[in-house]
């Protein structure tokens, strides 16, 4: 899909810069998930800093949130990321926490969104 929306973007880790700020968005996660089990599920394939953690605010309805908020059961990661950890994101892809499974997905950020 995104060879077809955009031809110049490589869909290839290996010719992505080498190091850059990446968000990873994770969906499916328990409603009432805390920083520290994102944490805990990133763990086996990277190291992130709790400050580099957003989940939504406690008890979020959907109908009251703006524009940038998360919605409830999705959590956004910002990380300098190298081949490794990019490569860890997409085995982390469609694995479980509890009985729920969770989507992974990584885009570039911007640098100046690092905390």
């Amino acid at each position: 899909v995104l060879a077809k929306l955009w031809p110049e973007l490589s869909v290839k880790p290996e010719d992505w810069p080498e190091a850059s700020v990446w968000r990873v968005k994770l969906r499916g996660l328990p409603f009432a998930i805390d920083v520290q089990e994102v944490v805990d599920f990133l763990a086996p394939k990277l190291v992130v800093s709790a400050d580099a953690i957003r989940v939504p605010r406690k008890n979020a309805k959907k109908k009251y949130l703006k524009e940038g908020d998360l919605r409830p059961g999705e959590a956004e990661v910002l990380i300098q990321a190298t081949k490794e950890s990019i490569e860890g994101v997409k085995e982390l892809h469609n694995t479980h926490l509890g009985s729920r499974w969770i989507e992974v997905s990584v885009d570039q950020a911007d640098p100046s969104e690092l905390p």
